[in-house]
């Protein structure tokens, strides 16, 4: 999934970039427009905006850990510095999430967050990475991130 997430980023040529996975959709026919209006209306670098599965996101300062009180990646929108966009991780699946977040955070800040209204729904179901994953791949990728970050 990293890998074709990383291909659209390097192919987007637009101001902005919306992660948004398959499964997962617009929830009504205005969300692109709020989310457009955050970039317009603040100097934020990435937001990150409700889903119907976390309404009411939030920034924890040990997100590389796992704690992502963020969301989905298809919660993510970020200007597009083309050739200078940070890229997911293609090492991992359970984390890449948290790993990226992370990443963002330390190169642009804390995100904008807009909770004013769902934007996102995501799909749920036993095809999600919670489901597909053994423990032993989650806990390797603990270690990947230890390593990284050392936590």
């Amino acid at each position: 999934m990293a890998e074709n997430t990383n291909s659209g980023i390097k192919r987007a040529r637009g101001e902005l970039i919306k992660i948004l996975y398959l499964d997962d959709y617009l929830y009504h026919e205005r969300a692109l427009q709020d989310i457009v209006e955050v970039f317009d209306d603040s100097n934020c670098e990435w937001c990150i905006t409700s889903t119907d599965t976390n309404r009411n996101p939030y920034w924890t300062d040990d997100i590389e850990t796992g704690t992502n009180k963020l969301g989905s990646p298809s919660a993510l929108t970020f200007r597009n510095h083309f050739e200078d966009n940070l890229l997911f991780d293609e090492r991992m699946s359970w984390l890449l999430d948290c790993d990226y977040f992370k990443r963002m955070e330390s190169k642009h800040g804390k995100p904008y967050i807009y909770s004013l209204r769902v934007n996102v729904h995501i799909g749920q179901g036993n095809h999600q990475m919670t489901h597909i994953l053994t423990d032993e791949e989650k806990l390797a990728e603990h270690e990947l991130v230890k390593l990284k970050y050392g936590n």
